[in-house]
């Protein structure tokens, strides 16, 4: 989450699954075009969506993965997402910091995607995305932990309920927004950043 800092002995390097600024690197889609190369400058007021959950590369595997990932979404097109009405209520997989965001609607081309790096993932002996997929775009984030909170604050009948994500149900009927995708991120800690551009239909 935030709170992470790189440790100079460590050699390996983090992917973050759901946060607006990931620490140690992250896949994620975002609206906008143009870039091929390595970026480190942050795109202020873009929404993304993870493509992947938490992983560690070693810093020597960086270069190999980014590649093997750019093999494999090569010829994918740009697409258009639908972010729906349906609020929910997450947490990373530290339990340190939680995420209010908005669902999106799992179209056939960011499940293409996923599955593209999921297989890359299996390669470097890492954990695939979630199943279901959580797709998910975040709007806001906090520290700490604060579905345990709620649950504590407010018991439920059903013990079941997970404390990574927590759908919040909406009376807006209105149209999903509608999010184009023209590009693919690729973050490793705060100085690498690898951008994939998506072929426009």
């Amino acid at each position: 989450d935030d709170d992470d800092d790189d440790d100079e002995d460590d050699d390996s390097d983090r992917s973050d699954q759901i946060n607006d600024t990931p620490p140690k690197g992250t896949k994620k889609t975002h609206g906008g075009g143009g870039g091929g190369q390595q970026q480190r400058q942050r795109r202020q007021g873009q929404l993304h969506v993870s493509l992947s959950r938490p992983f560690y590369l070693q810093v020597g595997s960086i270069e190999s993965f980014v590649q093997d990932v750019k093999e494999r979404l090569r010829g994918e097109s740009s697409t258009v997402l639908h972010m729906t009405s349906k609020s929910c209520l997450l947490v990373n997989e530290d339990h340190t910091r939680s995420f209010y965001g908005r669902t999106i609607f799992p179209n056939p081309s960011i499940l293409r995607w996923i599955h593209h790096i999921d297989q890359v993932l299996h390669k470097y002996q890492q954990p695939p995305y979630y199943h279901p997929p959580l797709l998910h775009t975040t709007l806001a984030s906090v520290p700490g932990n604060v579905v345990e909170l709620m649950a504590h604050d407010t018991p439920k009948e059903n013990d079941d309920d997970s404390l990574t994500m927590e759908e919040e149900e909406d009376d807006d009927d209105d149209d999903p927004l509608l999010i184009s995708v023209r590009r693919v991120f690729c973050t490793f800690g705060t100085t690498k950043e690898y951008v994939f551009d998506l072929k426009h239909p």
